[in-house]
């Protein structure tokens, strides 16, 4: 996995942007200097304490985040 602190493009320092809703992780960021946009795809096992999600519903929780 990159270096989530800085730009793939021009080296620079990256601003969080959005989280994952189910565990508040950061999930995107944004060079303030090229605009450039680094996403990470993460995903949640299913668990006891998952009250029944599944991979589909935390999937449209993270696109509406």
């Amino acid at each position: 996995m990159f270096n989530k602190e800085s730009c793939r493009s021009c080296g620079r320092i990256l601003s969080p942007v959005s989280k994952c809703k189910l565990c508040k992780e950061y999930v995107s960021w944004i060079c303030n200097y090229c605009q450039q946009v680094e996403d990470v795809s993460h995903r949640h096992e299913r668990a006891h304490e998952s009250h029944g999600d599944t991979y589909l519903d935390i999937k449209d929780r993270l696109i509406t985040a």
